[in-house]
């Protein structure tokens, strides 16, 4: 049996946006794998930073699991959301309803809408790939 070797010559980009059937497949995949990264990754985070209080930014939230996830942790928490993709912010406002101190707003990572030094802990998880300006994102 031949083990053919696959070489991409040319990475093929996932969209900047999701659209609804891209979020919908998305926030199952999500939901799915929810016990197996995302509740170790916001104890780690919380944990080793000694977080209790404060704003915390999400940037590329999708569905807002995390963000639902990082706001059941403290009532002190103000927990903000964005996304390219509307889709993903009204899917992200209906998983978070319950909860007050859930805030998600359409916006771009590259031009923040918020002032300098607003947030205690910024988190970008399963985004960072889409970005075809990585330096730029990291110093917004």
């Amino acid at each position: 049996m031949s083990t053919k070797k696959i070489i991409f010559k040319k990475r093929i980009p996932e969209p900047k946006e999701m659209g609804k059937e891209e979020m919908k497949v998305f926030e199952k995949m999500s939901a799915d794998s929810y016990r197996r990264w995302m509740i170790p990754f916001v104890d780690d985070a919380l944990s080793n930073l000694k977080i209790k209080d404060g704003r915390i930014l999400d940037v590329g939230c999708g569905p807002g699991l995390l963000v639902k996830e990082l706001i059941s942790r403290s009532k002190d928490f103000d927990v903000y959301g964005i996304d390219l993709s509307s889709h993903a912010i009204k899917m992200a406002e209906n998983n978070c309803k319950d909860f007050h101190n859930a805030h998600f707003k359409k916006a771009n990572i590259y031009n923040l809408p918020f002032p300098d030094s607003t947030f205690d802990l910024v988190v970008c998880k399963d985004s960072l790939h889409h970005l075809d300006m990585l330096q730029k994102a990291l110093k917004e």
